[in-house]
Parts: structure tokens; C-alpha cells; sequence
């Protein structure tokens, strides 16, 4: 096994609301080596993303967002960090491809210069060496004539194209840890694959470790090693990427395998999970999934059940689980 680069201990995330504390995040752990890959999967609104800014220093101001828990990167507890550890941590050691880019390029600033200044915060080259480093991530992601692309503005690129930007900046300073979120969100099937592949050939090239957030399975079969299940704000199952695909063991991720779309089930229906996920903190005892469950007991309604090994690191969550 790889050398632990991070390590989140117990992490728990709570955010404000007109009346209480909401819990989003509740006591996950979890680990990544040095070089691996690893997925987390889940639906909309489990905790994957925020547990993502919790590892970025990214969440919002105390006033309305509390976390505990440990986030040992290199065994350093990034929440011990002051606010410039963090930002020299932050896209120089760890950094992060958004979801949107849109949402993170400024639109009235040409792409070179947002990745230049990328740049001059780490490493504070000359000028004329930024430039040249400029162009050359723009062709390394494939983006063609890359020293026209760098004096483009994010809106005159397509979304494709505004990710390999994104992808650029991101690498510009050979990070040791590389956080992907649902990066290949709302591109077209073959921009996708493209995505995918220039994500796994820069960590091949670079040697970074992946965090590769997504609820999307097939993306997780191509390009993952081991795989974390969220539901609700916990982590539900962690296997080897081939032990849980062969052999799930929490009823949740046994449904999600159940509900990918296969030529074999031609003309049959598409099956679903019953019911709905729970709001935030909604549900303060048993399994969180027990209400959804088809083989939920009373037992699962009335006791939360812990995350323990099941078979030699497949950790599983589930009381009808040996």
C-alpha cells in the first residue's frame, strides 16, 4: 500500500439554518496514497463536494458553517493551518477542478493570464518564463493555436475547452493532490471521454494522487482504483473498485450497480430506488437508508449502524451485512 498523502478523520460539517445546526457531513473517514485514484460516489446532496472545500479550506465562514475532525495532509491537520498556510497549500500542493467552469474563470480576464497568475503566486518566475509555461499547458490539455487561446476570454471558448483551461491551471503547479468535481458535468458523451483521458494522462504524467468526485459509475469503472460510497453525509461502502463492483455489499450501492442501464435489459424498466433522499439531518436515528431499504428490520430503523470491515478493507455500513 502507497504512503497515506491524506488522511480525513471523523469529519463532520454543519451549517447554519434559520433555526438550527444542519448536519451535512456526519463522521467520515476516509484516506488517499501517494499516486492513487480513488472515487467518491453519491447523489446530489450527499456530502461529496462539500467534503471536497472542507480538503480545499474552501468551506464558508464560521458563522455559518462549523466542521470537526482531522484533515492530515502529509500528516499536517489542515484545519490547524492559518489562513496563508492555506492559500500556500492551495493550487500549489492540493488543487481542485470545479464543476463549472464558468463559475471559477473571471470572465473579463483572458485565460493565459488567469493560469499565469497561478503561477506567479507559487513559483514567482520572470515574465518570459510564465508566458512560455502558459503556452505550453494550454497545449499539453489540447487546446489548438494555444498562444491565440491564451488572449481568449472564458466565454469565447466552449465548455470543453474552458475545463482543458481549468485542467491547465490546475496542474501548472505540479500538485500532489488533485480533486476532480464531476468534471465532466453537462459535455457531451465523446468531450467526456476526452476530459477523462487528459485527466488520467496528467496524472500518469505527474504522478499526483486523484480524488475523482462523480456520481456517475461508468466514470468511476474507467478511471478509479478504490471506491467510497456516500449517502446522506456518511460513507455507506469503501472497496477495491473491482471487489465492489463484483461484490457490493451495502444495499444502496447494490441498487446503484442495479440501476445502470445495460443493452442485456433491452425493453425492461429502468429500475430506481424507491423513495427519495433524505433532507439534511432529517433522519437522527437508525440507518440512514433504512426507510429506502428493501431489506431494512426493525433494527435499522432504531440503531445506527458503524462503518466496519467486512472483508480485508471492504468496509461496509449495514447491519445485515456479516
Amino acid at each position: 500500500m502507497s504512503k497515506r498523502l491524506i488522511e480525513v478523520k471523523d469529519l463532520s460539517i454543519q451549517f447554519r439554518s434559520e433555526r438550527s445546526w444542519v448536519t451535512a457531513v456526519s463522521r467520515v473517514s476516509f484516506h488517499i496514497g501517494a499516486g492513487e485514484t480513488v472515487g467518491l460516489v453519491g447523489e446530489s446532496g450527499c456530502g461529496k463536494s462539500v467534503s471536497s472545500l472542507a480538503i480545499m479550506g474552501l468551506l464558508p465562514d464560521r458563522r455559518t458553517c462549523r466542521a470537526q475532525g482531522e484533515i492530515l495532509y502529509e500528516g499536517r491537520d489542515l484545519f490547524s493551518c492559518d489562513r496563508e498556510s492555506m492559500r500556500r497549500i492551495r493550487g500549489n500542493r492540493i488543487s481542485m477542478i470545479f464543476q463549472e467552469p464558468m463559475t471559477c474563470l473571471n470572465p473579463v480576464v483572458p485565460v493565459g493570464k488567469q493560469i499565469a497568475e497561478a503561477i506567479r503566486l507559487h513559483n514567482r518566475p520572470d515574465r518570459r518564463e510564465i508566458d512560455a509555461r502558459v503556452v505550453s499547458l494550454l497545449a499539453m490539455v489540447g487546446i489548438p493555436d494555444p498562444k491565440g487561446a491564451a488572449k481568449r476570454y472564458p466565454f469565447e471558448l466552449s465548455g470543453g475547452m474552458r475545463q482543458r483551461v481549468m485542467i491547465a491551471m490546475v496542474m501548472s503547479c505540479s500538485p500532489q493532490l488533485l480533486i476532480a468535481d464531476e468534471p465532466t458535468t453537462a459535455l457531451d458523451v465523446t468531450i467526456q471521454a476526452q476530459i477523462l483521458d487528459l485527466i488520467r494522462g496528467m496524472k500518469e504524467k505527474s504522478g499526483a494522487a486523484t480524488l475523482m468526485i462523480t456520481h456517475d459509475l461508468g466514470v468511476i469503472a474507467d478511471i478509479c482504483e478504490r471506491v467510497i460510497i456516500m449517502y446522506a453525509g456518511q460513507v455507506v461502502e469503501e472497496a477495491e473498485k473491482f471487489e465492489l463492483f463484483d461484490h457490493p455489499a451495502h444495499p444502496y450501492t447494490a441498487a446503484l450497480l442495479k440501476s445502470i442501464p445495460s443493452l442485456s435489459n433491452k425493453g425492461k424498466k429502468l429500475y430506481s430506488i424507491r423513495g427519495s433522499v433524505p433532507s439534511p439531518g432529517s433522519i437522527e436515528k437508525g440507518c440512514v437508508f433504512a426507510p429506502r431499504c428493501s431489506l431494512a428490520k426493525p433494527r435499522c430503523l432504531a440503531e445506527r449502524p458503524e462503518l466496519r470491515d467486512i472483508a480485508g478493507g471492504h468496509l461496509c455500513r449495514c447491519w445485515e451485512v456479516d
